[in-house]
């Protein structure tokens, strides 16, 4: 079961495990096991065009139902936490650059806003 207590689906469905199971592994072929039982293999797939899923919740997607394929070539690591893909410094660089240039683009509208204003106001004279 996920954190939000959704059922780990396994190759052959929902993968229950026993109440009252200390010990809980995961191979890295996704191999669910406790201390002398095997419950299930992890349902491990693939999707041929990623972005075409739509977020339904925290971490779940949904999916055309034809969609999913066998993933393979893949390896489950249990206990470890996914890192992120954004650099902190990297991303404020960037950030503090787009405000540079935000307020470069502000100062010369401000300057043309001007520039129009004495043109108009010279018109009128």
């Amino acid at each position: 079961m996920t954190q939000d207590g959704n059922p780990a689906l396994g190759e052959s469905g929902p993968i229950q495990v026993p109440a009252g199971t200390v010990k809980l592994t995961v191979g890295s072929d996704g191999q669910i096991h406790t201390d002398s039982t095997t419950l299930g293999k992890l349902k491990l797939v693939t999707f041929d065009k990623p972005g075409m899923l739509q977020q339904a919740g925290n971490s779940n997607y949904v999916g055309d139902a034809a969609s999913p394929k066998a993933a393979t070539n893949c390896t489950v690591h249990q206990g470890c936490l996914e890192a992120s893909n954004v650099e902190p410094m990297t991303e404020m660089v960037q950030m503090m650059a787009t405000f540079r240039d935000y307020q470069a683009c502000a100062r010369s509208l401000h300057s043309i806003e001007d520039s129009a204003t004495k043109l108009y106001s010279w018109a009128r004279s």
